[in-house]
């Protein structure tokens, strides 16, 4: 009785070209190899890869649980006074995630204006501010209206163009 069996792996090093009565048989380096050979050989592979995997994940969620460089949106290092209201209503200064920490790469579209929606007044951010709520959606709590000339909630702003609320 003999059927083809195919397993097509560089990784594994092992292509089968059919199995009989007497067991697997190989072309190339390995002349046979029984059945249960194969299975160890699998689940040891099975099990390096896996292993790297969780290594990995392991390395990612230890880089997510520290905290992110951040900078101020001009990129100067933050100073005393940086969150001081000024006449406009607007601090002295925006926290965001650094250049570095913003060059990973976005989770959400990139985005500059938004809509307050108690005053229906239109603010739109600069480069640095946008691109931090892209890598970030929950870094900030609340956000600046340049109508009503304060920061408000998150939740009372709706990104322009589709409609969806600011942040997490």
């Amino acid at each position: 009785m003999k059927a083809l069996v195919v397993i097509d792996d560089w990784k594994l090093g092992i292509y089968a070209k059919h199995l009989d009565a007497d067991g697997y048989r190989y072309s190339g380096f390995t002349p046979s190899i029984t059945p249960g050979c194969l299975a160890s050989h699998v689940e040891y592979e099975f099990a390096g890869r896996l292993q790297r995997v969780l290594e990995a994940a392991e390395k990612e969620c230890k880089a997510m649980k520290e905290k992110p460089k951040t900078c101020l949106a001009d990129g100067s290092e933050p100073t005393p006074g940086y969150e001081e209201i000024r006449e406009n209503g607007q601090q002295n200064g925006y926290l965001v995630l650094s250049e570095e920490e913003r060059a990973k790469g976005f989770l959400r579209p990139l985005r500059y204006s938004y809509i307050h929606g108690k005053c229906g007044g239109l603010t739109t951010m600069s480069t640095p501010v946008a691109e931090t709520y892209a890598r970030d959606p929950s870094f900030f709590t609340g956000t600046f209206c340049c109508h009503c000339c304060g920061h408000f909630p998150l939740p009372e702003f709706t990104w322009d163009g589709d409609g969806s609320v600011v942040g997490p």
